[in-house]
């Protein structure tokens, strides 16, 4: 995502200074994930809530995520994969096969 949806990737200004009030160390920033704008080892937690599966050089954006992350840093990742086995009544029965 780029500055085009940068509506969709920011917070509301309501929100966002509710957030800043109630955790004091969280920042939100616009950035390529094939290129994150942080120093290496600058960052404790990062969270990826469905975007993962969006990129195309997973490999890439993985490298880039652990090269922020300090030393006992932490990785929260949630996202939607299906493999081929999993058949369209499993789909619908997700405790079956998620996690």
């Amino acid at each position: 995502m780029g500055p085009a949806s940068d509506h969709l990737t920011r917070p509301s200004e309501k929100l966002y200074g509710r957030i800043c009030r109630a955790i004091r160390n969280v920042e939100f920033r616009l950035g390529d994930l094939e290129a994150l704008p942080l120093e290496n080892g600058t960052v404790d937690v990062a969270i990826s809530n469905g975007v993962f599966n969006l990129c195309p050089d997973k490999p890439k954006v993985l490298g880039e995520v652990f090269r922020v992350l300090r030393v006992g840093g932490r990785l929260c990742m949630a996202d939607m994969i299906l493999e081929d086995h999993v058949t369209p009544e499993k789909v619908q029965l997700m405790g079956s096969w998620s996690g």
